[in-house]
């Protein structure tokens, strides 16, 4: 089996890539890690008391033992070998999954250009005002700075042609699955 790895930057361009993927490859299994998000009344979140919100921006977030377990399942009952997607936005971040993926991509933005991407979308539930500023682009650029020392990330710069992205991912993964 083949582990690609998507991670990055809010709004950075990791699902739009999935969407395309999945078109070109039928066959292809992503696990999102959207989908994993803790219930917004669940106990284990912590609280931002000064703006009375969840911190939706770390692992804690998360019920990651769940992601691994689906994933840990799906590689056991696979029938035949395949192209496998785990995205998300700190799956590198998440020690478990050391080792797992054949190659990893990461989605880089500035500050100001992630900030007008994710003022447009719609959570559940929604941002409250100052969250960005006080626990987004801090949590993003902590997580960032854990990955540096991992030698074997691809950057991708979330501003470069989707285009010129994709056929680059395609490339690499028609390689992969030359092998």
């Amino acid at each position: 089996m083949i582990f690609i790895g998507i991670s990055g930057v809010t709004c950075g361009g990791k699902t739009t890539l999935c969407d395309k993927l999945l078109k070109k490859y039928q066959k292809l299994k992503i696990f999102h890690q959207d989908v994993y998000f803790l219930e917004p009344d669940d106990p284990r979140l912590n609280i931002i008391p000064e703006l009375n919100h969840a911190n939706w921006e770390e692992l804690n977030s998360l019920d990651m033992a769940k992601m691994k377990e689906d994933i840990d399942e799906f590689r056991t009952n696979a029938t035949s070998h395949g192209l496998i997607i785990i995205e998300g936005f700190t799956i590198f971040n998440y020690r478990k999954f050391d080792g797992m993926f054949t190659k990893k991509y990461f989605f880089t933005l500035n500050k100001e250009e992630t900030w007008n991407r994710r003022k447009y979308r719609d959570y559940i539930p929604p941002d409250v005002p100052g969250y960005f500023d006080k626990v987004v682009w801090p949590m993003y650029e902590k997580q960032l700075e854990e990955l540096k020392q991992q030698t074997d990330i691809d950057w991708i710069d979330g501003t470069d042609d989707q285009d010129d992205i994709f056929n680059n991912v395609c490339s690499t993964i028609e390689d992969l699955l030359q092998q």
